[in-house]
């Protein structure tokens, strides 16, 4: 019987890893992401008999989102960090559209006047698309918020962060 539960977390633990490759992203490390998810699969009361690829998947998921979660809170508390209440995305009187709380900015004058003049040197769209994504939206979610298509949405923020780039290239 044991060796049974053993093969089943060998399994497991290779899927997770698996899923775990592809979804950890820019700001979770995929060895934590793996150690996280197999510490709360091994603490559930009742594992599946056969569990599925999307079971895995589900609990990988919602791992990787507990720890976005914890990151994002002790952001707030660094001290190289100074959270916005909120920001517009242009200062133009006919913007109504603000950035939610999550957006930071580096504590240094210097450097947040820079970035900022880097932004603002963005076209309207770039400037929308890229200041959503760095509030942490999904592609999707700001697609729906631009009413564009997502395809479009990808295309501005790759743009966005290319001129970025080149604009900010002299910052280091």
């Amino acid at each position: 019987m044991e060796r049974t539960r053993e093969e089943k977390i060998v399994r497991i633990f290779e899927s997770v890893k698996a899923h775990a490759k592809g979804i950890s992203g820019r700001f979770v490390d995929m060895d934590d992401l793996v150690q996280f998810t197999m510490e709360k699969i091994l603490k559930a009361k009742n594992l599946p008999q056969y569990p599925s690829d999307k079971w895995i998947f589900a609990c990988t998921w919602n791992a990787r989102n507990d720890v976005l979660r914890k990151i994002y809170k002790e952001r707030e508390c660094r001290d190289f960090f100074t959270s916005i209440d909120s920001t517009r995305l242009s200062y133009e009187e006919d913007c109504d559209t603000i950035v939610p709380a999550i957006v930071s900015e580096p504590s240094e004058p210097y450097l947040a006047c820079v970035i900022e003049s880097a932004i603002n040197q963005l076209t309207l769209a770039h400037r929308e698309a890229f200041v959503f994504y760095a509030a942490g939206l999904s592609y999707a979610q700001i697609s729906q918020l631009t009413k564009t298509n997502i395809n479009t949405v990808r295309s501005r923020l790759f743009f966005a962060k290319s001129s970025l780039r080149c604009l900010l290239a002299n910052c280091r």
